[in-house]
């Protein structure tokens, strides 16, 4: 069964926040930044792509945050990173 992370307003706001500043500036503003770029690589195709992968990744972790319970083993997913903890392992946690 999975189980989604609750998600926090604050946390929404930063991740949002910056989602939009990775995309933004290379569509509506293309001279903005500093690209370090061959000549021939240096179109505002690529930057837009360059802007779009930490933005995917952003989204990546906002959408797919959460963890399974299967098999008496906890699969967590945060994004790209995955952890797995067999139940056995969990210990009585204080008050």
């Amino acid at each position: 069964m999975y189980f989604p992370s609750k998600k926090d307003l604050w946390m929404a706001i930063i991740i949002w926040t910056f989602i939009f500043l990775f995309i933004v500036p290379p569509i509506f503003l293309p001279g903005f930044g500093v690209y370090m770029l061959p000549k021939i690589l240096d179109t505002g195709l690529i930057r837009i792509l360059i802007a779009c992968f930490p933005m995917n990744m952003l989204l990546w972790i906002w959408l797919k945050t959460g963890y399974t319970i299967k098999d008496f083993v906890v699969n967590i997913q945060y994004g790209p990173i995955k952890m797995t903890i067999k139940m056995e392992q969990i210990g009585v946690v204080p008050a």
